[in-house]
């Protein structure tokens, strides 16, 4: 069965950090209205991490800083490249061809008089740059999507809750605290539009005052492990295709909230990224 799968980033988020926020909160993800928009009530979205694959290509050249050189002490001073094996050209067995110890530009260097280099290093560099277009997804989880959450100015969250269907109403405020920011909910409606409308109508009021505004999707949180490769990366809604996921009877009623005092935030200390508390000085 097809289902979308939106990836959480690295960089605020470890994925044990998610998971017992989500346990506790609910998922609530910012995504791009353009997707919201083709969304339904009660879609199951995946949850998953990318690790890219490298691209293990050698790369023939190594870095060393010698403490002796043709006899000499160079006091850690000398530093210079390999930029070929003589040994693997099987042109000059033996020898390492370097650049930057010498006027010219290249020169062959026999490996025996590097023996007591002091950082010699013979591994061939692996290039880790993240490749991703192949890599592999680690689905941890998914929730079904039951809430949407909506930052934009009081016109706008006004406008549209009188242009909603609403079935109940809560003006109960609730502060929430994340790892990605904080935020505060006031007013949650319980509501019989589909999503398409409700983000349709929103737009079109944003637009009067050319307004940019952003929509949360949110819902339950249910843990699923799965391993999907190779796949790609990507920061919106990839389609994949996987064994169906069990029959879920939704509790939760599909509602509108409005967002109020949004603090995202960009930066996390590393004690909090490993689920630490923050050491007291003593």
């Amino acid at each position: 069965m097809i289902y979308k799968l939106h990836y959480i980033g690295s960089k605020l988020y470890p994925k044990k950090v998610f998971i017992d926020e989500v346990k506790r909160l609910g998922v609530n993800r910012c995504l791009p209205i353009r997707l919201v928009k083709n969304l339904q009530w009660g879609e199951k979205l995946l949850l998953a991490t990318f690790k890219p694959k490298a691209i293990e290509e050698p790369l023939p050249e190594y870095s060393f800083n010698a403490k002796t050189f043709l006899g000499m002490n160079m006091e850690g001073r000398l530093k210079g490249k390999v930029i070929q094996d003589g040994d693997i050209t099987g042109n000059r067995p033996d020898f390492f061809l370097m650049e930057g110890i010498h006027k010219q530009k290249a020169v062959w260097i026999p490996k025996a008089i590097l023996a007591d280099s002091d950082t010699l290093d013979l591994t061939p560099k692996i290039d880790n740059r993240k490749n991703k277009t192949n890599g592999t997804a680690s689905v941890f989880g998914y929730f079904i999507v039951t809430g949407l959450n909506l930052t934009a100015s009081e016109y706008v969250k006004k406008q549209l809750k009188c242009q909603l269907e609403v079935v109940s109403s809560s003006n109960k405020v609730i502060a929430v605290q994340r790892q990605c920011g904080n935020y505060t909910i006031s007013g949650r409606y319980i509501i019989k539009d589909d999503i398409k409308s409700i983000i349709s109508r929103a737009e079109a009021i944003a637009d009067e005052g050319k307004e940019q505004i952003k929509f949360f999707v949110s819902g339950k949180f249910y843990p699923l492990k799965i391993s999907l490769n190779p796949i790609n990366f990507s920061r919106t809604l990839i389609n994949v295709e996987i064994k169906a996921l069990e029959d879920i009877k939704i509790e939760d009623k599909t509602s509108v909230g409005f967002i109020f005092n949004y603090d995202k935030r960009t930066y996390i200390k590393t004690y909090e990224k490993a689920g630490r508390p923050k050491k007291e000085k003593k």
